[in-house]
């Protein structure tokens, strides 16, 4: 008889206790499986940083200075997310988007480009640069008040600010322009008002009343 037919008839007389230390084998199995789940470190994921774009900012500005300003918009549309903290990239991105909208006679992306230097400005408040170009965005798509505010705030940056002259002539422009528009809505309010004064109906006077009698004049 060979061994095979030997433990062949021992699991058959002894069937009861084979399946239980099958039993006792498989909790034993799935025992060690979970406390090796819960009492293993678990593995540290190291997350690398996005690799810099082969184009760098310098670069880009290269590009920008030999008019390739489409090549410029591409950089910067590419390295928003790796450049977001740097207030130089958001004042160069919107300089770049200011240019093409001269350039192209595009004015779909003028909001985006306000956008670039308010996120410039937010990372550098002092960053006269950025806030002189926003000054000027505003001032072309025709936001006064608000360019007005900016230019005032470069000039008390900045007193000596290479565009001083420049600024002061846009706020002098600015108050000639205020001007003229008081003066006309004036003109307007008083034309309107004699032509309400012309159009009003005269009063009407009493209608006389019935002449008195001779003997009611001269009673006897």
């Amino acid at each position: 008889m060979n061994r095979f037919s030997r433990l062949s008839d021992f699991c058959k007389a002894h069937r009861r206790l084979v399946i239980a230390a099958g039993a006792v084998l498989l909790l034993a199995i799935v025992g060690g499986v979970a406390a090796w789940h819960f009492l293993v470190e678990p593995e540290t994921v190291i997350v690398r940083r996005k690799k810099a774009p082969k184009l760098t900012l310098a670069k880009a500005q290269e590009l920008y200075d030999a008019g390739q300003y489409e090549q410029a918009l591409d950089f910067c549309v590419k390295g928003r997310r790796y450049y977001k903290e740097d207030p130089q990239f958001w004042n160069f991105y919107g300089v770049t988007l200011r240019t093409l909208a001269f350039v192209d006679m595009n004015t779909d992306d003028r909001e985006e480009e306000i956008a670039a230097f308010e996120k410039a400005l937010a990372l550098e408040p002092g960053f006269g640069a950025a806030r002189l170009n926003l000054a000027n965005t505003f001032w072309d798509t025709g936001r006064t008040e608000e360019a007005v505010a900016q230019y005032k705030r470069v000039l008390a940056l900045d007193p000596e600010h290479p565009d001083t002259a420049g600024v002061m002539a846009r706020l002098r422009e600015e108050q000639r322009q205020r001007v003229l528009r008081e003066t006309r809505q004036e003109k307007l309010r008083e034309t309107r008002q004699n032509k309400a004064s012309k159009e009003k109906p005269a009063p009407m006077e009493p209608a006389p009343g019935p002449e008195p009698q001779p003997s009611e004049m001269n009673p006897r």
